[in-house]
C-alpha cells in the first residue's frame, strides 16, 4: 500500500475504499509479461478505459481521493480538457491496434484522446457519449445511451476473449458496460462457454486489471497489476516490440488548424459559416451551424436545439474531417444560406422534424380505454387506431416479427424518458400462443424489469378480438439471484391509420401492490426476423418454432423449452406452457467484410445480469452454437451449425440485411477449424 483512505472510491457503486497500492518493480515485470503474451495471443482483445487513463493528461477523475495519491496529479482547468494531449497509455493502445493487436476499444471517457493518438474512430467505441460528436451527446449515470453503441457493446462481449481494464473502478455502474470485463474473465475460468475453435483445455484469454485501487473483479482476473498506467504500457510496449508513434503537433493544442489559418487544405464541407442538419443520433433532425476552428484543429458547432431545447455548443473532432462516408452519415447539408437555421414546419422555433424520446405523457395517448382504467386514469381517444379482430391463429400470426417500442412507470417523472424494448415473436401452433425474446438497450431505467437487467424471455396468448397478454421474465439481478417477479403486459393489437401494427396497453410487476405502467410497441418490417423453423438433425420439427432476430450486430430470441436430457434442439412436448430458452449471439465480420458467421449462447435458465459476479451455486448450463448465415438457393434465410443444426426462416423468400454478406464461403473457410474443434469438445 503506497497510499491510505478510508473513504469509499465511488459511494453508491460498488466499489472498495480508495486506498492504493504498487506492485514491486520485480513484480510489475513478471506481470506485464504474462499481460503481453496474453495480448499476442488473444483471438479478440478489447480495451475497456475508465477515467484514470486521462489523469496523465490532466483530466480530473472521481476515485482518486487518499493525500499522497501515486495517480498523476497535474490537472488541468475544466474548460482546457477537450484541447489535452493523449497520454503514453493511450500512444500505447494506439500502437497495439494499429499492429492488429487490439481489436476494439470501449471508451467510458468522453475527450477523444484515443483518436487524438491515432485510433479510428470506427474501432472506439463511446459507450458513453464523447465531446468531439454531435451524434453521441454525453450522457450521465442512468441516462439513457445510445441503442447502437449498446447493441455494438452486446457484440464485442461475445467476441471478447481478452479484455484489458484499464484505470475503470469496475464498479457496476448503470449502463452495466463492466460486462465486456466480466464475460471474459468468466470464460478463462470456465464458466462462460470459450471462443470458437480454442481448445478446451486452452489456458489463455481473461481479464488483465491494471490500476492503483483495488476493485470487485480483482479475484477473477488473469492479471492484477497495480502501477499508473503510463509506467505499465510503457514496459508493454517494449515487451512486445511495439513502435509507439510520436504524436503530431497539431494533437498538442495551440498549434492546429486556428494557428494555421483555417483547416485542411481542399476541405468544402464542413467549414466555418456552413449549414447543416443533425442526420443521426438522439438529436437527428436538429440545425447545425458551423462556427470557427479551435486552437486543436476542432470545429466549433452550434446545435440550435430539439424541440423546445435552447441552443448549445457542440465539437466536431478534426479526425472526422475529410472523412467524406462519416460526415454524409452525421449531416445533411442546407441547400441554400440559412436553411439550416429555419424551423421545421410544425416544430416550433428553432426545431426539429424528428418527435422527442416517448415519455410516460406521450404513451398514455396510444392507450385503449381498458387500459387507461388499469392504470386510474381518464381514457384518451386514440385517433386512427383500428382493433385488429380475426381468429385467434390468424392474431398470433400477425403478432409474428420485430417489435420495437417503449415502457414507462407511473411513479416515474411524467416527462422522463421511457425505457425503450425490443422483441421478437413467434406463433407457436393453432391455439394462438406466442414465445419470444427480447432487450433493452437501456438497462438503468428498470420499468418493466429490474434495474441493471438486459435481456428476457416472453411467452403469450392472443384473443380473438385483438387482445394480447405477454408474460416477460427478466435476467436475474446479483442482490436477488432467485428469480425476479414477471411483469404482465396486457395491450390491444390495433392497426395504424398507416397501415402498421401496434400493440398498447398496460404493464404491471410484482405482488401485492405492483408496479403500473403504459407500453407501446410497433411491429418493425424488419427482414431476418420472426418466426424460424427446425431444419436439420437435432433440430426438432417444424411445429416446435423458434423466434429469432438477426440484426447485425446481434442475433437473439427465444428456443424451444428443453425436455429432460435432450440436446440443444429438442423441445419439450408441452411447448406452449414451457418456459423458452433464451438466446443470444453476435455475427462476426469475415474475411470478405460481411457478417456471415455467428457465434451464439442458448441458457438452459434466464441468466445472472451480464455485468454482475454472482457468487451463487453453478447450475446454470450454457450451450455453445456457431455457424453461418446465409440465403438458401430459394431466396429463404438459414442458420447452419455444428451437428447437423439448422434453422429456416418460415414465410416468403426474404432479402438478406444490407450489411450481411450472402456468400459464406469466406466463413465457412474461417470457422471450418472451429467448427471441427467444437465437434471434437462436444458431447456426443
Amino acid at each position: 500500500m503506497v497510499a491510505a483512505c478510508a473513504e469509499a472510491a465511488r459511494p453508491g457503486f460498488d466499489a472498495g475504499s480508495a486506498d492504493e497500492f504498487r506492485d514491486t518493480p520485480e513484480a510489475l515485470a513478471a506481470k506485464v509479461r504474462l499481460a503481453g503474451r496474453l495480448v499476442r495471443g488473444a483471438r479478440c482483445c478489447v480495451a475497456y478505459t475508465g477515467a484514470g487513463l486521462s489523469t496523465a493528461a490532466g483530466i480530473a477523475d472521481y476515485a482518486t481521493k487518499a493525500a499522497g495519491s501515486a495517480a498523476p496529479r497535474a490537472r488541468a482547468e475544466e474548460r482546457a480538457w477537450p484541447t489535452l494531449a493523449p497520454t503514453q497509455a493511450h500512444l500505447v493502445l494506439a500502437a497495439l491496434q494499429r499492429d492488429g493487436l487490439l481489436h476494439g476499444w470501449v471508451q467510458q471517457n468522453h475527450d477523444g484522446l484515443p483518436q487524438r493518438a491515432g485510433v479510428p474512430q470506427a474501432a472506439v467505441n463511446e459507450i458513453h457519449g464523447s465531446w468531439f460528436d454531435p451524434t453521441n451527446p454525453t450522457v450521465g449515470f442512468g441516462e439513457p445511451l445510445r441503442e447502437d453503441l449498446f447493441a455494438e457493446l452486446l457484440a464485442q462481449e461475445m467476441q471478447c476473449d481478452v479484455c484489458l481494464a484499464l484505470g475503470t473502478s469496475l464498479c457496476d455502474t448503470p449502463s452495466t458496460a463492466d460486462r465486456i470485463a466480466l464475460t471474459p474473465a468468466l470464460r478463462a475460468l470456465g464458466r462462460r462457454p470459450r471462443p470458437p475453435g480454442e481448445p478446451p483445455d486452452s489456458p489463455g484469454g481473461g481479464l488483465v486489471i491494471v490500476s492503483l485501487q483495488r476493485t470487485r473483479l480483482d479475484e477473477v482476473a488473469a492479471v492484477r497489476i497495480y502501477a499508473t498506467l503510463d509506467d505499465a504500457f510503457a514496459m508493454l510496449a517494449e515487451s512486445l516490440g511495439l513502435r509507439v508513434a510520436a504524436l503530431e503537433p497539431q494533437s498538442r493544442g495551440g498549434g492546429g488548424h486556428a494557428s494555421q489559418g483555417g483547416g485542411p487544405e481542399g476541405l468544402h464541407f464542413p467549414r466555418p459559416g456552413s449549414e447543416a442538419v443533425l442526420a443521426g443520433g438522439p438529436d437527428r433532425g436538429c440545425p447545425v451551424c458551423f462556427r470557427s476552428w479551435t486552437e486543436s484543429g476542432d470545429l466549433e458547432l452550434q446545435l440550435l436545439g430539439s424541440r423546445g431545447a435552447p441552443p448549445r455548443r457542440a465539437l466536431l473532432g478534426r479526425w472526422w474531417l475529410g472523412d467524406e462516408a462519416s460526415l454524409a452519415a452525421m449531416f445533411e447539408t442546407a441547400t441554400d444560406p440559412g436553411a439550416a437555421a429555419a424551423p421545421a414546419p410544425g416544430a416550433g422555433a428553432p426545431g426539429t422534424t424528428v418527435d422527442p424520446p416517448p415519455t410516460l405523457t406521450s404513451l398514455l395517448a396510444s392507450l385503449p380505454p381498458w387500459a387507461a382504467a388499469m392504470l386510474g386514469l381518464p381514457p384518451a381517444p386514440a385517433a386512427g387506431m383500428r382493433p385488429v379482430a380475426a381468429p385467434t391463429p390468424e392474431v398470433a400470426q400477425c403478432m409474428e416479427g420485430l417489435w420495437e417500442g417503449s415502457a414507462a412507470c407511473t411513479d416515474a417523472s411524467p416527462h422522463r424518458v421511457a425505457q425503450p424494448l425490443r422483441l421478437v415473436i413467434a406463433a407457436c401452433g393453432e391455439a394462438g400462443t406466442l414465445i419470444g425474446a427480447g432487450y433493452s438497450a437501456w438497462p438503468a431505467a428498470g420499468a418493466t424489469g429490474p434495474a441493471g437487467s438486459v435481456f428476457f424471455v416472453i411467452q403469450g396468448e392472443t384473443r380473438s378480438d385483438g387482445r394480447v397478454r405477454l408474460v416477460q421474465r427478466w435476467e436475474r439481478s446479483a442482490a436477488a439471484p432467485e428469480e425476479e417477479a414477471p411483469c404482465e403486459l396486457l395491450g390491444q393489437l390495433s392497426r395504424t391509420a398507416a397501415g402498421g401494427l401496434l400493440l398498447a396497453g398496460a404493464w404491471r410487476r410484482g405482488p401485492g401492490q405492483p408496479r403500473l405502467g403504459p407500453f407501446t410497441l410497433r411491429r418493425t418490417p424488419a427482414r431476418w426476423a420472426g418466426r424460424w423453423e427446425a431444419g436439420g438433425a437435432g433440430s426438432g420439427t417444424a411445429s416446435e418454432p423458434w423466434a429469432l432476430a438477426v440484426l447485425p450486430p446481434l442475433l437473439f430470441g427465444a428456443a424451444p423449452a428443453l425436455a429432460t436430457g435432450s440436446g440443444v434442439g429438442a423441445p419439450a412436448s408441452t411447448l406452449p406452457l414451457a418456459r423458452p430458452r433464451l438466446l443470444r449471439g453476435a455475427l462476426v465480420a469475415g474475411r470478405c467484410g460481411g457478417l456471415s458467421a455467428y457465434e451464439a449462447w442458448l441458457y438452459s435458465e434466464l441468466p445472472c445480469r451480464g455485468s454482475a459476479l454472482h457468487h451463487g451455486p453453478g447450475s446454470l448450463t450454457v450451450e455453445q452454437l456457431i455457424g453461418t448465415v446465409s440465403c438458401c438457393q430459394a431466396g429463404h434465410p438459414r442458420l447452419d451449425g455444428a451437428g447437423g443444426f439448422a434453422l429456416r426462416l418460415a414465410g416468403p423468400p426474404r432479402p438478406p440485411p444490407p450489411t450481411l454478406h450472402t456468400d459464406t464461403k469466406d466463413a465457412v473457410d474461417e470457422l471450418a477449424s472451429a467448427l471441427r474443434s467444437y465437434c471434437r469438445s462436444a458431447p456426443r
